[in-house]
């Protein structure tokens, strides 16, 4: 019987980088996670 990992979310406090925030969803979606929560993200500014 598989695992229901609909019960699990993966929380990133406060990333300082959008590509650990990339990097942390492909390796979600490769173990079929769904749900990712960001908490205090810091703005981002666009060079």
């Amino acid at each position: 019987m598989p695992a229901d990992l609909s019960r699990f979310s993966i929380i990133l406090v406060e990333p300082i980088y959008a590509g650990n925030v990339g990097a942390v969803a492909r390796i979600m979606n490769n173990f079929c996670f769904t749900d990712l929560r960001i908490v205090g993200a810091v703005p981002q500014k666009n060079d």
